[in-house]
């Protein structure tokens, strides 16, 4: 079963959207694709609350508080 497909999110999709996609997710975390495919970042809910406190506007791409530097096996 493939069940982390629904946690991939295109990096301009916005704060709100991505939260409601990790609170649906037993993952706990989204992961931020280009349209190929490739890994762009990963977004938990502790990246967005430190983008809210940053003042980040929930409005906002998720591309703007994902961690672009993820650490991750093949």
């Amino acid at each position: 079963m493939e069940r982390w497909k629904h946690v991939l999110i295109d990096p301009g999709e916005s704060i709100l959207e991505t939260m409601k996609v990790i609170d649906k997710s037993t993952l706990q975390f989204a992961a931020v694709v280009d349209k190929k495919g490739y890994l762009l970042g990963t977004v938990t809910d502790g990246d967005i609350r430190r983008g809210i406190l940053k003042g980040v506007s929930l409005d906002s791409a998720i591309k703007e508080v994902m961690n672009d530097s993820p650490i991750y096996e093949t």
